[in-house]
């Protein structure tokens, strides 16, 4: 989920993810209420996503509308997969409600806690890395993480606030 991932330039702290924790939450609400946003025939992404974004993967999506004739069962096993997800994120998400131990913290102790949107280190990188080397494929490892410290140290802010241009130049 690229909200949780942020865009590679800034770590998103988990401690300010409540308002799409409650987002996520409604929009599996939205579906078990009305699973035709997903199921209809003329469907679109708008309604259907939690984000009003293109589909991710918009092949599997139009590939299962192909087959939903031959799957009865097709609507209840959605209404209870976002049940089942809606059940979990109420769990998982119970420190982010307005009486929970998260909500009333302040950016100031958001920041000092810092904890990872994800729950992987690496999951992050290990992506950025994979779509680095489809695009370029002799991409070494130490231009990869030079690259990426550039972007995640604020290299070129100092730069344009050190450098002069004749640095520029130089470099």
């Amino acid at each position: 989920m690229s909200s949780a991932r942020g865009s590679g330039d800034k770590e998103i702290n988990i401690l300010d993810l409540g308002p799409l924790h409650k987002k996520v939450k409604a929009h599996c609400i939205k579906i078990i209420d009305n699973p035709t946003l997903l199921l209809a025939a003329n469907t679109s992404h708008t309604a259907g996503t939690l984000d009003g974004k293109l589909w991710q993967r918009p092949e599997a999506f139009y590939a299962v509308h192909q087959m939903a004739p031959t799957l009865p069962h097709l609507e209840l096993c959605l209404v209870a997969l976002y049940r089942g997800a809606l059940k979990t994120w109420n769990w998982f998400t119970s420190k982010f409600e307005e009486d929970g131990a998260i909500h009333g913290l302040s950016n100031a102790a958001k920041c000092r806690i810092h904890m990872s949107a994800t729950n992987n280190h690496n999951e992050g990188a290990l992506g950025s890395l994979r779509v680095a080397m489809q695009a370029a494929p002799n991409l070494s490892l130490q231009k990869f993480n030079s690259k990426m410290m550039y972007k995640k140290n604020g290299t070129h802010t100092f730069v344009d606030a050190e450098c002069t241009p004749a640095d520029k130049k130089f470099i």
